[in-house]
């Protein structure tokens, strides 16, 4: 089963595995150096949910053996994963209770159909875009800084100075985090800078704290989205020849 980590986790994870957007998560030393904050990481409060559970959960979407079982996918680390197989189309309803079924009992969800994969994914990655910002405000707010949060003017700072001024809520050297990544298929995306993991006391809470702002912040209002660059191919003008 995979383990649940907070979302901030996850920036520290991307940054230790160098195979791009990430989603199995790993415990990586710098997490227990987080003291009890907004982003420390948490003990599990309970066992991880059997094979049972999880199958109980599938089943009560409408989803039942044989066309959905449960088993290790190598190909994911050794993770537990349900696997839906082809068959009739997955209705709405069935896909939002598949999604947060996925997310309740922390277990991946794939679909032999590309085409049902590719619904699933999307609506799951509507439901993380909603549920992130209302999280990191969350996170915010208990560390007394949502309301010193400034919002992005375009108009009136480059997109390096707000990076900056966020970097310095959080009580980050200034460039020392975030910057932004330059790839024609994503002209606007902010990225960590593989130097960014700090180790020292303290680091690793303030770097989330950065991810966390820039969830809660107005990026988003102008295009502006917060990812990870592991080994992607950077799509370069043909040259004329």
């Amino acid at each position: 089963m995979r383990r649940s980590l907070p979302t901030v986790a996850i920036l520290a994870l991307a940054l230790a595995v160098p195979s791009g957007f990430v989603r199995a998560e790993s415990l990586i030393p710098a997490l227990a150096k987080l003291a009890a904050s907004p982003w420390a990481f948490p003990a599990p409060s309970t066992a991880p949910p059997t094979r049972e559970q999880v199958m109980a959960r599938i089943s009560a979407c409408g989803l039942r053996p044989p066309r959905a079982s449960i088993g290790k996918d190598p190909g994911m680390g050794g993770e537990d994963v349900v696997r839906i197989g082809r068959g009739p189309a997955i209705s709405l309803r069935q896909r939002v209770c598949l999604v947060k079924a996925s997310a309740d009992m922390i277990t991946f969800v794939m679909f032999d159909d590309p085409d049902e994969q590719r619904a699933f994914v999307k609506l799951e990655a509507e439901k993380q875009a909603k549920r992130e910002p209302r999280e990191a405000r969350r996170r915010l707010r208990q560390a007394g800084l949502l309301d010193k949060l400034p919002r992005y003017d375009p108009h009136r700072q480059t997109l390096e100075s707000y990076m900056r001024s966020l970097e310095a809520l959080c009580g980050v050297t200034s460039g020392s985090v975030v910057e932004s990544f330059h790839n024609p298929r994503k002209p606007s995306l902010l990225t960590p800078q593989p130097t960014s993991l700090d180790l020292s006391p303290g680091g690793g809470e303030r770097l989330f704290c950065v991810q966390d702002a820039i969830a809660a912040s107005n990026l988003a209002d102008h295009g502006i989205h917060f990812g990870f660059v592991g080994n992607e191919i950077i799509e370069e003008p043909a040259k004329a020849k």
